[in-house]
């Protein structure tokens, strides 16, 4: 990975780069959790009547719960969801999410992370995710890290 840095540098005439801080998302760079939270979705939606795919909720990844409601409610009936609406919808994903998810790891994660700490680096965790389940598993499976 060093070996990665000093290549940017070098290829975009960077004389000095005073790394201090690298930041990790957990969806997709820390958890393989899209697959669990596609499906999720997915039945949710199919729960409310509506036809749709896994593959659609990957294009919604990285935004809140609640835009990925209003989208498919302006797609299906032309308007935004009431915030109860979006409430009861969130909270049974959320559950569903639960289910599904095995908080498998993204593989050469925790190498990442130790090589980043091991440089006197800090690794600093920003996420979206209000997700407990995967909150909780943080210490679990990254201890020490963040």
């Amino acid at each position: 990975m060093k070996e990665q840095f000093q290549k940017y540098l070098k290829a975009n005439s960077h004389i000095r780069f005073d790394l201090k801080a690298i930041l990790f998302d957990m969806d997709g760079v820390l958890y393989n959790s899209m697959p669990a939270h596609a499906k999720s979705w997915q039945q949710t939606v199919e729960e409310l009547g509506l036809k749709t795919n896994p593959e659609e909720f990957y294009l919604h990844e990285g935004r809140t719960g609640a835009s990925t409601i209003h989208i498919i409610f302006q797609r299906n009936f032309g308007r935004d969801a009431t915030e109860e609406e979006i409430q009861a919808i969130y909270e049974r994903k959320s559950e569903l999410f639960v289910k599904y998810n095995t908080g498998e790891t993204i593989p050469k994660a925790r190498e990442v992370l130790d090589f980043v700490k091991s440089n006197g680096l800090r690794p600093v965790l920003v996420t979206g995710s209000g997700q407990p389940s995967l909150l909780d598993r943080l210490d679990h499976d990254f201890p020490g890290i963040f």
